[in-house]
């Protein structure tokens, strides 16, 4: 048993070497490289890695790649502005059962409140809540959380040992990484 759940614990990581495996390469100098990518980001944030990442790596070594981010629309009850409200809509979506849903707690304006399902079209949220309206569920609506936007990714195709660690140091925003190219 000890050893088939450090079998499993190891999986990850071994996965994660695999892939780094298949993204290395070698540079100009024959040292090994990995792929390295970090984003989405929109404009406003693009501008901010584009700044960050000055004086850190060359900017001929990394480059930008446009991605289509598609919206994100929730079907949505709340916020309820007491903990007593709160619990007293939990309990009703319980009772009538078979509906699935999670408390929110980010975005702030959506704090205590609960999600009923996250769809990518306006459609399918609308759907969705003209299903649950059927089943009882009065006070629910649709909101949009994310607009379809265009984004973009920041690619390091041959990042060597040195710029990794220069990499790792970067503040992106929205706290994130750069991790290893898909």
């Amino acid at each position: 048993l000890a050893q088939a759940i450090a079998t499993a614990a190891s999986a990850p990581s071994e996965a994660a070497a695999a892939s780094a495996a298949a993204a290395a390469s070698v540079g100009e100098d024959g040292a090994p490289t990995v792929c390295l990518q970090a984003g989405p980001f929109g404009s406003v944030e693009m501008g901010i890695v584009t700044s960050n990442l000055q004086g850190i790596v060359p900017r001929e070594s990394w480059r930008t790649e446009d991605i289509t981010l598609n919206g994100l629309w929730f079907v949505y009850m709340g916020p309820y502005p007491d903990r007593e409200l709160f619990n007293r809509k939990q309990a009703e979506l319980k009772a009538i059962g078979g509906i699935s849903f999670r408390e929110v707690r980010t975005p702030s304006s959506l704090a205590n409140g609960f999600v009923l399902g996250r769809f990518e079209q306006p459609q399918e949220a609308q759907a969705a809540l003209n299903k649950l309206k059927e089943r009882g569920v009065r006070s629910a609506r649709v909101v949009i959380i994310r607009p379809r936007m265009q984004a973009q990714n920041v690619i390091v195709p041959q990042a060597t040992a040195g710029m990794q660690t220069s990499l790792n140091g970067v503040r992106l925003p929205q706290g994130k990484r750069f991790a290893a190219c898909p």
